[in-house]
């Protein structure tokens, strides 16, 4: 067998894991951690040469912080389907807490689920104690991430992987599912939605002195001081309110020059008076992306950041802590938000909240949505990942529960509801982008088109999704 013959099996598997613990989730007929922790940790024993490697959780019951070990090689794996910010958070304080750093001396964090496209690396190293080598990129782990690595083992890991994967899925975790009959398929979609980017990206020097701005940022009470260390888009912003204009957000500072999809050639455009006049340049964005993968990462960045503001004159913000986007009422916090749907005579709920007796807003509810952007083959998607976002005001306030909150709705919602989500987000924004509403001057030539379709697919029905006794509930009030 060729070598991309076992990566495609060795991947055919994980694919099927991940299917196996998404609907045991869903179901709730076991427990997907268990399922997780004993089929990956003999795959993480070949991939990562670690022979002593044991599901802790055996040997004590909620072992704390971690659930494999490896002492020998001091190495912990954490096996968790929560991916937020927070989680690993606290598994680092416990960690750390209950002294398991002087049993392990590295710590890696083993996502179920998609992990997050970053991670704030300053705020996590706060956790941890100087001398332990914990690496936010290396050590922050999800499934994909174990495809990279079957990528550049060794024929011998491989098909070792495959053996793994091949007796625990079949014979363990897949008995309920007739392999034996020719599947039913139905249309299916990748979270992917087809984007048109600008042609070009303008740049220029900035020409903001920085210690002025500072300085003044300090004598406006209205104003937060920012101290030296702030970054260039809270200096801009700044900036921006000096001047009594909105703090927009859709350019990038790199290198001292300043990036963004707006003009800056043409005098009284967005941000053409905060770079120096003769700096002021464009290029293609073809041409820019192809010269690293620096220039990519930042035009993907400066796409991000276009919807963003973008978005914000739809009632939808970007929360930055959480890596989301979530509707609200702008207008009035305390009333529900409903939005058209060309699926649906009466709308979406995209904003429900719980009302005190003096109209004061307790909690709410917000359709909520992560993105990612990809460029395949010269063109771009954008990946719209649906879910739900709770805070205790209707704003930015996150609820203190938000973690167990966003669980139970995700056992109560089925497929057929997680792909509405898709369908409504991505239709609502691209309605709104063809417009002209989401942009004052329709300066920016950001577009989305139609959900990326895979005809064929394998059918899955919706009873192997919606839990036992469940009816639907993507349009029931987030409160009785």
């Amino acid at each position: 067998m060729k070598r991309d013959e076992y990566l495609s099996r060795a991947q055919h598997s994980l694919a099927l894991l991940r299917e196996e613990i998404t609907v045991a989730q869903n179901q709730g007929r076991l427990d997907p951690l268990t399922i997780a922790e004993d089929v990956l940790c003999p795959v993480l024993q070949v991939l990562f040469d670690l022979p002593e490697l044991t599901n802790l959780n055996k040997e004590r019951q909620n072992y704390p912080a971690v659930d494999l070990g490896d002492a020998e090689n001091g190495v912990a794996f954490q096996v968790s389907a929560t991916v937020r910010t927070r989680k690993i958070e606290s598994t680092l304080e416990t960690f750390f807490g209950q002294g398991l750093d002087t049993k392990f001396n590295r710590l890696v964090f083993l996502f179920l689920d998609e992990k997050q496209q970053s991670y704030p690396r300053d705020r996590l190293q706060e956790s941890v104690p100087a001398g332990f080598d914990f690496k936010v990129k290396r050590d922050i782990l999800d499934l994909s991430d174990l495809e990279r690595h079957l990528r550049n083992a060794p024929p011998n890991k491989i098909k070792e992987v495959i053996r793994i994967l091949d007796a625990e899925l079949r014979e363990d975790h897949l008995a309920s599912y007739d392999l034996s009959t020719e599947p039913e398929t139905e249309l299916l979609y990748a979270n992917l939605v087809e984007l048109t980017v600008p042609d070009a990206i303008y740049f220029g020097e900035v020409s903001i002195d920085r210690d002025k701005v500072i300085k003044r940022s300090k004598e406006k009470e209205s104003l937060r001081n920012l101290n030296k260390w702030a970054s260039w888009k809270r200096v801009i912003q700044t900036v921006l309110l000096l001047d009594e204009k909105r703090p927009t957000s859709d350019f990038k500072v790199s290198g001292g020059d300043l990036y963004t999809f707006h003009d800056l050639r043409q005098e009284g455009e967005r941000y053409s008076d905060l770079v120096r006049p003769k700096t002021r340049d464009s290029e293609d964005s073809e041409v820019f992306i192809s010269q690293s993968e620096e220039n990519l990462n930042l035009f993907k960045n400066l796409i991000d950041r276009t919807l963003g503001e973008m978005l914000f004159n739809q009632g939808i913000r970007y929360h930055g802590r959480e890596g989301e986007y979530f509707f609200f009422n702008p207008n009035d916090p305390s009333k529900d938000r409903k939005v058209s749907w060309s699926r649906s005579k009466d709308g979406r709920t995209v904003y429900d909240s719980l009302i005190s007796d003096d109209g004061e807003v307790i909690e709410a509810r917000h359709l909520s949505f992560e993105t990612s952007f990809y460029r395949v083959g010269g063109a771009w998607y954008i990946c719209i990942k649906p879910g739900w976002y709770y805070s205790r005001n209707g704003r930015f306030s996150v609820h203190p529960e938000i973690g167990d909150k966003r669980s139970d709705k995700k056992r109560q919602e089925n497929n057929e509801n997680v792909k509405n989500h898709f369908l409504f987000i991505s239709e609502h924004i691209r309605k709104k982008m063809q417009s002209g509403l989401m942009d004052d001057k329709k300066s920016v030539d950001l577009e989305l088109g139609f959900p990326v379709e895979l005809t064929g697919g394998p059918r899955l029905p919706d009873d192997q999704w919606k839990p036992q006794g469940e009816e639907d509930h993507s349009e029931i009030p987030l409160f009785d």
